[in-house]
């Protein structure tokens, strides 16, 4: 009798017990979540926004245009504009250049500033502005450009104590890390997109050719996107955004980036 007590007290107990500790999905979402919100508050303050004209005054458009036929880089489905923009139309009827408007990221309080070389090709004016702080803006001019790698340094005058980016390591990334684009796509400043990286380093057919050393991410990059920085979760620049494929003339999952240390050797050239 007493033996069947004993089983029955502690079958009691062990229903009393509470259940093996699971992990807090909601919690570990929540985690995730502040972690994207503080790389995007540490790094939008170094995040400019760039237009390259030919001349002051010049209305902007609304995003890069066709950028120096941008196909002649990655193939003819990128950066694929509507129809009133397909083409060479990066002209004024008077000759003047039609703004572009691209990104940009402040790699150095002196006012250094990395972007895209096919933003700035050609320009006669390059104005820099920071979204983050209102009214705030400088003229720029290219201190160095790769062409190959579709990089362009450029360097303000007259600014000081500049929110700057950290830059990171491209050498060691890995599919599936965490990875955020940064910019003013469609000339929307400021816009933040996530995704991953969907492959290190990608080879590109352009014509006979390849293209070398480029990141693909499925974080959005858009007309726009084009010089602002690809970030990982610490905060660090791995890449400058350059190019999306876009066979229907919208994002499609597929972006670009220069890897930073490809960028690394244009800074160390210029930059004093």
């Amino acid at each position: 009798m007493a033996r069947a007590f004993l089983t029955l007290l502690a079958a009691v107990l062990l229903l009393r017990m509470p259940a093996a500790a699971e992990p807090d999905a909601p919690s570990e979402a929540l985690n995730l979540q502040e972690a994207f919100v503080r790389v995007a508050a540490k790094v939008k303050p170094a995040v400019v926004a760039i237009t390259a004209g030919g001349a002051p005054g010049a209305a902007a458009s609304p995003y890069e245009p066709a950028a120096r036929e941008p196909e002649e880089l990655f193939g003819q489905y990128f950066y694929k504009e509507p129809p009133h923009r397909a083409g060479r139309a990066d002209t004024h009827n008077d000759g003047r250049r039609v703004p572009a408007t691209g990104s940009g990221v402040v790699i150095d309080p002196a006012g250094y500033i990395l972007t895209s070389e096919h933003v700035v090709a050609g320009a006669d004016v390059i104005t820099v502005t920071f979204p983050a702080s209102p009214g705030k803006s400088f003229f720029g001019s290219v201190l160095g450009r790769d062409k190959g790698a579709d990089l362009a340094l450029v360097k303000i005058e007259g600014a000081k104590g500049l929110a700057s980016a950290q830059l990171g390591n491209s050498a060691k990334l890995r599919a599936g890390e965490w990875a955020m684009a940064i910019g003013s796509p469609f000339g929307l400043e400021q816009a933040v997109s996530v995704g991953v990286i969907s492959a290190p380093r990608q080879k590109l057919p352009i014509g006979q050719g390849q293209y070398l050393d480029v990141i693909q991410t499925d974080a959005a990059i858009n007309p726009g996107n084009s010089g602002g920085p690809l970030v990982n979760l610490r905060g660090e620049v791995i890449g400058i955004n350059t190019a999306s494929y876009a066979p229907g003339g919208e994002f499609a999952g597929i972006g670009f980036a220069v890897p930073i240390d490809r960028a690394k050797p244009l800074l160390s050239t210029y930059k004093k």
